[in-house]
């Protein structure tokens, strides 16, 4: 990947930089790619999503997961998880019928904005 600026003429043309994904992204055979190491993350996590299916994790000591060939991939299981737990937390904040103080309620909307966004990133 080229860090050098590439001047373009005017604001209103884009340009593109050369990019590539990092080995740890890919699924491999010694030398052979095959697949994107995160697709099963990804469907399972779509599946949820749609309420098809459940989400799993792993971790390193406890590999379940056999799709997974890395350990980012691992640590995507949990992010899965977190996103999860927050779009859980969301809509029980947005189906609540107990009375709740103005106050409150903004700061228990920023906090699910704050996780969601930090999961996120």
């Amino acid at each position: 990947m080229s860090t050098k600026h590439i001047g373009h003429h005017g604001k209103d043309i884009a340009y593109h930089m050369n990019w590539n994904f990092r080995r740890q992204a890919l699924r491999s055979t010694s030398s052979n790619r095959i697949a994107f190491n995160f697709y099963s993350l990804a469907t399972a996590l779509k599946n949820w999503l749609q309420q098809k299916g459940q989400l799993h994790f792993s971790t390193l000591k406890d590999s379940k997961l056999e799709d997974f060939t890395n350990p980012y991939a691992h640590a995507g299981s949990i992010l899965a998880i977190s996103f999860a737990q927050v779009i859980n937390d969301s809509y029980a904040f947005s189906m609540a019928q107990e009375p709740m103080s103005e106050n409150d309620a903004e700061i228990k909307r920023l906090r699910g904005f704050a996780r969601g966004t930090v999961i996120a990133r």
